[in-house]
């Protein structure tokens, strides 16, 4: 009897837990753009950086609709992120060959794809690492969404599903910027 009404609370409080999805506090940066019945942020911890900051990036897409959303296609990831300069605002295959990081380099496995019930919810983190993919200091454009890298006539990067041009969002490399750097910058700077 104690599990039946401990599985009659889980169903009560679990779609609320679902449909609470948000950025976590400290991501400051971010741009949005409602397709549909959904809505995608990507954001970022901050908009400033110095050389060799990692950038941590969240994507989150939320279904707002009544029926269940679906992707049609079966690999993972399923996110994409194009860090590209700021003349790029388009994922096109000159950008592509201009980019700086791209997420992801490899399509790892297949997967079941993705499934959101009305007023779920899915998100992504990804760090870009600038010692690793280092760029010069400027203003950069950052293009994410659901993306389908599949090669298509009119893309042959493949190209974003969710939403259909991606969400565009900026970050700045700047070496003047007195940036408070995390702990895992500093250990990796006295260790390369």
């Amino acid at each position: 009897m104690k599990v039946l009404a401990a599985l009659a609370l889980l169903a009560v409080i679990a779609p609320q837990a679902r449909a609470q999805c948000g950025l976590p506090a400290n991501f400051t940066n971010s741009a949005e753009v409602e397709e549909g019945d959904l809505k995608v942020i990507l954001a970022s911890d901050r908009e400033l950086y110095a050389p060799g900051d990692s950038v941590l990036f969240c994507l989150i897409v939320q279904n707002h609709g009544s029926t269940t959303f679906s992707v049609n296609w079966h690999i993972d990831p399923q996110d994409g992120l194009f860090v590209m300069p700021e003349a790029c605002t388009a994922a096109t295959l000159e950008c592509f060959t201009h980019a700086f990081f791209v997420h992801p380099r490899i399509v790892q496995y297949f997967s079941a794809g993705t499934t959101l019930a009305p007023g779920e919810c899915r998100a992504w983190m990804r760090v870009w690492d600038t010692a690793v993919f280092p760029a010069p200091e400027a203003r950069y454009n950052v293009l994410g969404g659901m993306f389908d890298p599949h090669p298509a006539v009119d893309s042959p990067i493949g190209r974003f599903r969710v939403p259909s041009n991606g969400v565009l969002l900026r970050v700045t490399l700047d070496g003047s910027t007195s940036v408070t750097r995390s702990g895992w910058d500093l250990i990796k700077r006295c260790y390369r």
